[in-house]
């Protein structure tokens, strides 16, 4: 036996099985630092857990808030869906906690696992997917979205997004797939992804738009958004009926809104937060407002605050494009005032950006530079909160360990 061999077979044991090595060997490192916290006790409840909860307890989504106000649309409701299936496996407490935590680090390390497959439909070498979905995996700096004990969705909106990169270019080379189930399952996983965050709307709206205007690609689209809207059409009609009124995905970006235009109003959430913004106006946390939600109806509720941030916008024009303008930055650039997670993720997105220009011209490269494009868009308008960009930083994790590997191929050679 040669004395390379072995380092051989790992390497191509590596290749055949990206998936599986990367996935469990994520799941593993963050089911031991999950099992290795502590709890917290007392905590505030996310609006994601307490409508879950709500799902158990009333058989309901709703009650989102400080105190029970009954149906709600605050949320998406996949998110909670997913889990009250785990509260109802697990139960709410002690179990029930290690698996929700679980549940969001196992999407986390699926969405690094599938880079491989990412870097193949961009057309760049496997070996670098690899790299890159390893560094994420062995990597768990983004334990407050992965491990964190108060639970959000964008693991699995991250996971989604890779997942409707990789579905949408296999589509595009399959020449818009001619069999109508395909078109029809393409639709129902827009609409799916949709369900989970409403930031896929738009998203689905320029590929489509894409498709019809540059691709010429005219014959599916009609029946690609019916299927889509078919997804979304009982969603619509419960909030018709139980919120009396037209409500897509959330009700909540008017409350969203004027927390992060209302005067004295920072670009940064962790800001609002210390100075009191939130106890002072948020349902989910003051008597007074909840109060107010309870008698006026969650739908006209967010109405009137997203008219009267639209009247302090106009009223200070100047200070609404200053607020926006240093959300973009920091949405991209500086999203916290916790400086190693920070200084860690700017260093990922600028060797991602240098890796990214060299990825080869192509339909996936342009799909990249289309979910980048549209999907922060609402987050220029309301405050930043770091995990709000965490489900595309997938995207620079890749364009990361490309340039990191082009540049240590260099020096090798």
């Amino acid at each position: 036996m040669t004395r390379g061999t072995p380092d051989k077979k790992w390497t191509n044991t590596l290749e055949r099985h990206a998936f599986w090595v990367i996935w469990i060997a994520g799941a593993a490192l963050r089911l031991v630092q999950i099992l290795a916290s502590r709890p917290h006790p007392g905590r505030d409840l996310s609006e994601l857990e307490l409508t879950a909860r709500s799902v158990i307890l009333h058989g309901t989504l709703g009650n989102p808030y400080l105190l029970e106000t009954g149906p709600s649309a605050h949320v998406a409701p996949l998110a909670p869906l997913i889990l009250a299936a785990l509260y109802a496996i697990f139960g709410i407490e002690g179990a029930g906690q290690i698996a929700q935590r679980f549940a969001g680090a196992l999407a986390a390390s699926a969405q690094y696992a599938l880079l491989p497959a990412v870097a193949e439909a961009l057309g760049v070498a496997r070996s670098v997917g690899i790299a890159a979905g390893l560094a994420g995996a062995l990597l768990p700096y983004k334990g407050y979205i992965e491990t964190v004990d108060t639970p959000w969705e964008q693991p699995y909106v991250a996971l989604a997004c890779v997942l409707m990169f990789l579905h949408t270019v296999r589509y595009w080379r399959n020449g818009g797939s001619a069999a109508l189930l395909g078109v029809y399952m393409r639709g129902i996983y827009w609409g799916l992804a949709i369900l989970l965050s409403p930031t896929f709307l738009p998203v689905f709206l320029v590929v489509l738009t894409y498709e019809y205007v540059v691709k010429k690609r005219k014959e599916a689209w009609l029946a690609t958004m019916l299927c889509a809207g078919l997804v979304l059409l009982p969603w619509i009609a419960r909030n018709g009926v139980q919120l009396g009124g037209f409500v897509p995905v959330r009700t909540n970006f008017g409350l969203e809104f004027s927390l992060s235009n209302r005067e004295g109003a920072r670009a940064l959430m962790e800001d609002n937060v210390s100075r009191g913004e939130f106890t002072q106006f948020h349902p989910a946390h003051n008597d007074a407002e909840w109060r107010k939600l309870r008698e006026q109806g969650e739908i006209a509720y967010n109405h009137e605050l997203r008219r009267a941030a639209l009247l302090e916008a106009l009223r200070d024009p100047l200070r609404f494009l200053r607020l926006t303008g240093e959300r973009v930055w920091r949405f991209w650039l500086w999203p916290s005032h916790r400086t190693g997670t920070t200084l860690a993720t700017l260093l990922v997105t600028l060797l991602g950006v240098f890796g990214l220009r060299k990825v080869p011209a192509s339909d996936a490269r342009t799909l990249l530079g289309l979910i980048l494009s549209v999907y922060p868009l609402v987050y220029y308008v309301v405050q930043v909160d770091r995990r709000y960009r965490y489900p595309v930083e997938w995207i620079f994790t890749l364009g990361a360990a490309a340039f990191v590997m082009r540049k240590a191929g260099r020096r090798a050679s």
